[in-house]
C-alpha cells in the first residue's frame, strides 16, 4: 500500500496495487488496442500512432517531470496533479522498465508469456475457445527495434 497526502483537501489517498506478477499471473499489462476495420483502412495512422507513442515512453523516461506536465496540460479538472504524479511514479517503479523491454524494446513480446497470458485469460473468464497468438498479437506495425529500445540508464532522470 502506498499512502499519499493529496494538497488542497488534506486528505490521505492509501493506493493498494495488485500486481499480477505478484498474485500468480503473467499478463502483459499494456496494449493497444485498434479496431481491425480501422487497421485495415488506415494502416499508416496506426503506424505512426504507435510511433509516436513509444517515441513518449521514451521520452518521459528520461524527463518524466516534463512527461507529467504534458499530461496535465492534456488533461481536464478531474486530474489531480499529485494523483497522477504518484500514479506516473508507480509506472516508472514497477511497469515500463523491465529486463524483458531492456532486452527486446517497447512493444515487443515474448510468445511463451503472451501464450501463458492468453492461456490464463480464457480459463480466468471460462471463454469457449482459445485464440491464437496471432489473432491477440501483431508486431508488424511497430518501428524496427532500435528505435524501440528504452533509453540507456543513464538518460533517465528520477521524477521529482
Amino acid at each position: 500500500m502506498i499512502p499519499a497526502w493529496l494538497p488542497g483537501g488534506g486528505c490521505l489517498v492509501v493506493l493498494n496495487i495488485f500486481y499480477y506478477t505478484e498474485n500468480g499471473l503473467d499478463f502483459y499489462g499494456n496494449v493497444i488496442l485498434v479496431k481491425e476495420s480501422y487497421l485495415e483502412s488506415n494502416p499508416d495512422v496506426v503506424r505512426g500512432f504507435i510511433k509516436a507513442y513509444i517515441q513518449g515512453m521514451q521520452d518521459t523516461l528520461r524527463d518524466p517531470a516534463t512527461g507529467l506536465e504534458a499530461v496535465m496540460a492534456a488533461g481536464d479538472d478531474l486530474m489531480e496533479e499529485e494523483a497522477e504524479k504518484l500514479r506516473l511514479q508507480i509506472a516508472l517503479d514497477g511497469l515500463l522498465v523491465s529486463e524483458e523491454v531492456e532486452q527486446n524494446g517497447l512493444g515487443a513480446i515474448d510468445p511463451a508469456r503472451l501464450e501463458r497470458t492468453i492461456a490464463q485469460t480464457v480459463k480466468g473468464f471460462a471463454l469457449p475457445e482459445t485464440p491464437t497468438l496471432e489473432e491477440v498479437f501483431n508486431d508488424s506495425f511497430l518501428p524496427p527495434m532500435a528505435e524501440r529500445m528504452l533509453p540507456p540508464a543513464t538518460e533517465r532522470q528520477p521524477l521529482e
